[in-house]
């Protein structure tokens, strides 16, 4: 083992030598959502859903005239499953191992790692907030291992005005408050800008090797990082019409733009917002420049049919819906009527609620089937998700498979 884990490690070394800068403004310019396996295994629909406090991000007018509780909740993803099920199964008798086979299993490119969610959120019909928090690992084109950590406040406040007994308005707005760290290069010119940077994968795996947790640690905390805010705000509608149909138009993360920081390590980063730490073995030292990254904002519409009837079908209540997603990149394409083009932009997704405790949920994302389950124990969840994630153009097919799983506690609906 320890023959291969040296082999690896050399290959990981010389790979890294054809370094490639990753520009923040390219990779880490999205949008903070957190995961969501009832939207993700519906296809990434949401829109025009009822149900759940995530509509805060993606419709803000869907909480007006529910409740929502969930105290708190926390998420878990995998990705590349199918190419880590020997990782998997060495996990149970030998962690360390698992961790340096998945680690040795790094996709090509900028891509998804695993990612961890969690958060505490309240909706009360006319006013939501929450707290919720995201950890990311990604892999690098130079066989690094890049790390992204997400706070994100909001306030919604929202109102459904009633026309009539079976037509009725729902208008929100969302203001959120982001906080975004991420590793970074530090160069000794900051007129280049914030480019991404990561932790090398040969010097994690050596520290898994050697049971050196200290050392571990200390890859994280003396790795330099950028830092900064955004402060984007989310609009929506949502009309509600006879037979259990709706449609809804959202415009999410209008001012989404991060400004960034560059700094030395995680002390001098929590030093540029206040906060005193020792976790670094440097010490703080000053920032070496900054940039704005600008975070497109999305247009987009859904809609969505949920069986109204009584008696027999609330324990059978279906549910489909049909989100078209960034309206301006769809109308503004090169090739606006091609089949790719409309795939990149439509997102559809059904769910049946068995039993009024199981829904079951498939989806396509971009083209890509999904699927998973739900658990509703009425004041707790568990949800659960498989499904493919593209990168750039779907044509391209350059994919990862997932798994998420979240348990929540508390009221969602």
């Amino acid at each position: 083992m320890k023959k291969l884990v040296s082999i690896l490690a050399l290959l990981l070394i010389s790979f890294s030598l054809f370094a490639v800068n990753l520009p923040a403004s390219s990779y880490m310019n999205e949008p903070f959502i957190p995961t969501n396996p009832r939207t993700q295994a519906m296809g990434g629909t949401g829109v025009a859903l009822t149900t759940s406090i995530d509509s805060a991000y993606m419709n803000p007018a869907a909480f007006a005239g529910r409740m929502h509780f969930a105290l708190p909740y926390v998420s878990a993803t995998i990705y590349n499953i199918n190419n880590n099920m020997d990782a998997f199964k060495l996990f149970f008798s030998n962690p360390s191992d698992a961790a340096i086979d998945f680690i040795g299993n790094l996709p090509l490119g900028f891509k998804n790692f695993a990612t961890v969610d969690a958060g505490i959120n309240f909706g009360f019909g006319p006013v939501g907030l929450g707290l919720n928090t995201q950890f990311n690992l990604y892999s690098t084109p130079n066989t690094e291992l890049a790390m992204r950590a997400d706070v994100g406040a909001f306030l919604v406040a929202a109102h459904r005005f009633e026309f009539t007994d079976e037509y009725s308005l729902d208008v929100g707005v969302a203001f959120h408050v982001n906080y975004r760290m991420f590793t970074s290069n530090n160069p000794s010119d900051p007129s280049g800008g914030i480019t991404v940077g990561g932790i090398g994968t040969a010097d994690v795996i050596n520290a898994l090797q050697s049971g050196d947790m200290s050392s571990l640690m200390g890859l994280f905390t003396d790795t330099p990082v950028a830092a900064g805010f955004a402060f984007p705000i989310d609009f929506g509608l949502k009309v509600n019409m006879p037979f259990g149909t709706a449609i809804g138009i959202s415009y999410t993360n209008f001012n989404g733009t991060y400004y960034y920081n560059n700094y030395a390590n995680l002390d001098s980063a929590f030093s540029g917002i206040g906060i005193d730490s020792t976790l670094s073995g440097s010490g703080v030292s000053q920032s070496t420049g900054y940039e704005n990254v600008f975070s497109p904002g999305s247009l987009n519409v859904g809609f969505s049919w949920s069986a109204p009837w009584e008696s027999f079908w609330i324990w059978f209540k279906p549910t489909f819906t049909v989100d078209f997603v960034d309206l301006v990149g769809l109308f503004s394409a090169d090739n606006i009527w091609t089949a790719e083009n409309w795939v990149d932009h439509i997102n559809i997704g059904a769910e049946i609620y068995l039993l009024a405790c199981l829904n079951a949920r498939v989806g396509l994302n971009r083209g890509y089937f999904t699927c998973g389950f739900g658990l509703d124990l009425y004041a707790a969840r568990v949800d659960a998700v498989y499904g493919i994630k593209a990168y750039g153009p779907v044509s391209r097919g350059d994919y990862l498979d997932y798994l998420t799983v979240r348990v929540s506690l508390g009221f969602d609906r």
